[in-house]
């Protein structure tokens, strides 16, 4: 929201020059705070990420879906601008708008995890990523309105990052032995899907229409939910998350 507030104020360079601003604070700030000697090696051999992978099919499936949920959200999440916009809302309603979805992204994350403890990995994508499906076909009804596109926007973004913990959840409960690698591998996912919905978000725009991004995001979700349905439970079953 601030970002956005300054590049209408100042011009869109002064957003980027905020940005710089503060990564050079952060990089300072951890040149002063940071140990001056960090462990990098383990003292013993860690034996555990030796241990063969079970369980592969199920646990690219849990990758594929991470994959293409943020495909699907990033595609239209990247032309939010534009689509409030659209409804001849203001810049300072699309600031609101940013600050309502970065609240539900925090709280996405934490709702996700009691969630999935409550119910089960499975159990709790299919909820999350039936709802959203059902956002992206809304969404395109309420550009035009203002509580209730803030309120679909809010509930847009909850649900989306509270797949993750879940997609987590699974991804420990499928792997033997040390979960970090498999844990890098679904933020890589992460990334590629963020990424990859970016350039996807881009095609759609220029060739059929600025609407027409969150209808395919739906149809990704679709295919996400398919793989959902597919998924196995492990043998053993954490009971939290």
């Amino acid at each position: 929201p601030i970002g956005t507030l300054i590049g209408d104020w100042l011009g869109w360079r002064f957003t980027f020059g905020m940005i710089i601003a503060v990564g050079v604070l952060a990089g300072i700030l951890l040149a002063v705070y940071l140990p001056k000697q960090l462990a990098t090696h383990h003292k013993e051999p860690v034996t555990s990420t030796k241990q063969p992978l079970h369980h592969k099919r199920e646990i690219f499936k849990l990758l594929s879906i991470t994959f293409i949920v943020l495909t699907a959200n990033s595609a239209a999440y990247i032309y939010i601008n534009p689509l409030i916009l659209s409804g001849d809302h203001t810049i300072q309603f699309v600031s609101l708008a940013l600050l309502v979805i970065g609240i539900a992204g925090m709280l996405g994350t934490s709702m996700g995890g009691y969630l999935t403890d409550r119910l089960s990995p499975k159990k709790w994508l299919l909820i999350s990523v039936s709802c959203f499906i059902a956002i992206m076909l809304i969404l395109n009804q309420l550009w035009s309105t203002s509580i209730w596109l803030l309120l679909f926007l809010f509930i847009w973004h909850i649900i989306q990052w509270s797949t993750n913990p879940a997609i987590q959840s699974g991804l420990i409960d499928q792997a033997q032995g040390d979960h970090s690698h498999v844990m890098s591998w679904n933020m890589s996912a992460l990334n590629a899907g963020i990424g990859f919905g970016a350039l996807l978000g881009g095609i759609i725009v220029s060739h059929i229409s600025l609407f027409a991004t969150l209808y395919i995001a739906s149809l990704l979700g679709v295919m996400a939910l398919v793989i959902v349905i597919s998924l196995k439970s492990p043998k053993t079953h954490r009971h939290s998350a």
